[in-house]
Parts: structure tokens; sequence; C-alpha cells
């Protein structure tokens, strides 16, 4: 929409109960996924413990950490609600 990227780390129990919050998210752009991913090694991690985990709001905001940090982008915007 603004030429931004957006990835979301939602809580997997949220993305699955709250398909119009993703819905919304993806309709602007954003990329949703369900948190935990296999796309951070702290996701792969989790699932291999769990690999049914429901998440939690800790563990996407630790795979989002994680991503933040290999990112090499100048403005970054990130919330956890």
């Amino acid at each position: 929409m603004m030429g931004l990227e957006c990835t979301v780390y939602m809580v997997r129990v949220s993305h699955e109960q709250k398909p119009c919050r993703r819905i919304m998210m993806e309709t602007y752009g954003a990329m949703a996924h369900a948190s935990p991913t296999d796309l951070t090694h702290a996701g792969r991690d989790i699932l291999k413990e769990d690999p049914d985990s429901p998440g939690s709001l800790g563990i996407a905001i630790s795979e989002r950490s994680r991503t933040l940090r290999r990112t090499t982008t100048r403005n970054t915007l990130w919330e956890a609600s």
C-alpha cells in the first residue's frame, strides 16, 4: 500500500480463532504467520518440542525479535498487543 513490508507473527490460537483479523492484515499487504512458525530458530525449537503448540504472546514476540535482528531495514515499527 505504501511500499512498506509488514510481517506479523500472530499467536497460533488467535490466528485460527480470529480469521477476520488475519484476512484484514493480508488485504492490506501484510504477511500474517501463525506463531510458532518454522521460519525462525525459536519457532522451530518450540515446534520440535510440541508440534501442536497453540503459541503464546511470548513466542510471537521472540520470533519477531529474531526476525528484526536479521533485517537491515532503517525504519522498523513493531508493537505487541
